[in-house]
């Protein structure tokens, strides 16, 4: 553990976002501002110092440059959120730096860059995470337990998340940016088949359904994930539609239906759609923040260390490798229909 991970119990520690996202604005900062192991916040931001209304009482201070931020701040961990060109760049300077570091999904658009940080991190002690965060909320542990209750396991997932166009300013429209559905939404999909098959996948299809914007990215595409033993994923993502949100958990025991599971609400109760033994029922899971819920966790095995900590990299590689995997199936498939 780095000299950094040893400070974290004693008088609490500190964040540091380097963005001032629009996710950063509405999820992260009252998180943190939720966790009481969080003692202060302090935030990089280009764009100058926010607007005090946007700020939880826990932000001290802001630097209007993140080089400046990363060689003057005290804080123990790095929240990147910058646009997705420029994450590998950022998580690479706060790892050199001595920050455990958590980035948006997704990780990198560039698998060579996630490997390199990731062999970079484990060998400097430190965390390196992808904030994929509806998977610590608790409804994911409670479709688990229904399952082993059955004595079972999925074997089967459909899922949908599309939702409709963005605004043409969205920086998921420039190629250049890392935009696209793909990169987007492509995290949900390959995390969804690791958390409930724990394996990677033997044959990955995938296929672009629409494109738009000045760059042509792609903005809606449909993928089928092949697992060992006869288990599959299948799912339609993009930004085309009107809004859906959802996945189907199917087991020789148990059948699921998670409705808002990659954005639960922080105040919902999410009801489940269950079927045992053809008898239905709705078992709620309790409300919970789904960034609040990953960050503890995210904290936690900081302090922790070991391979609890080293998991979190392995999950961001496994996924990276997945997506990866996912974009090069579109491009098989675009030259065989050419």
């Amino acid at each position: 553990m780095s000299e950094v991970s040893e400070g974290m119990s004693e008088d609490g520690l500190g964040v540091l976002c380097l963005g001032f996202s629009s996710i950063v604005q509405r999820r992260v900062l009252p998180a943190l501002e939720s966790l009481p192991q969080v003692k202060r916040i302090e935030i990089g931001s280009r764009r100058g110092r926010p607007d005090g209304t946007l700020l939880t009482p826990k932000v001290g201070r802001c630097f209007d440059d993140f080089t400046t931020a990363l060689a003057t701040s005290d804080c123990d961990l790095v929240y990147v959120s910058t646009v997705n060109s420029e994450h590998a760049e950022w998580v690479e300077r706060a790892l050199e730096s001595d920050f455990h570091t958590v980035v948006d999904k997704p990780s990198f658009i560039d698998p060579e860059d996630g490997e390199r940080l990731l062999r970079r991190a484990a060998k400097l002690g430190l965390c390196l995470a992808e904030a994929t965060v509806y998977t610590a909320h608790p409804q994911i542990e409670l479709c688990r337990r229904i399952f082993a209750q059955t004595n079972s396991s999925p074997t089967r997932i459909s899922t949908l998340f599309s939702m409709p166009p963005l605004a043409s300013d969205n920086f998921r429209y420039r190629r250049q940016l890392g935009g696209g559905a793909l990169w987007d939404l492509g995290p949900y999909a390959v995390s969804l088949g690791r958390i409930f098959f724990d394996d990677s996948p033997d044959t990955v299809h995938c296929e672009v359904l629409s494109a738009d914007g000045a760059d042509q990215v792609e903005t809606a595409f449909s993928a089928q994930l092949q697992y060992p033993g006869g288990r599959s994923l299948v799912g339609h993502f993009g930004f085309d539609t009107e809004y859906r949100n959802e996945a189907t958990l199917l087991g020789p025991g148990a059948a699921i239906r998670v409705s808002r599971i990659f954005t639960t609400p922080p105040t919902l109760a999410n009801e489940l759609e269950v079927q045992v033994s053809n008898q239905a029922s709705r078992p709620a899971a309790p409300s919970a923040d789904s960034f609040a819920c990953f960050l503890e966790d995210v904290l936690e095995r900081i302090r922790s260390g070991g391979d609890r900590m080293l998991e979190l990299g392995q999950n961001l590689g496994h996924d990276l490798r997945v997506l990866t995997a996912l974009r090069r199936a579109t491009e098989t498939a675009a030259k065989t229909c050419h």
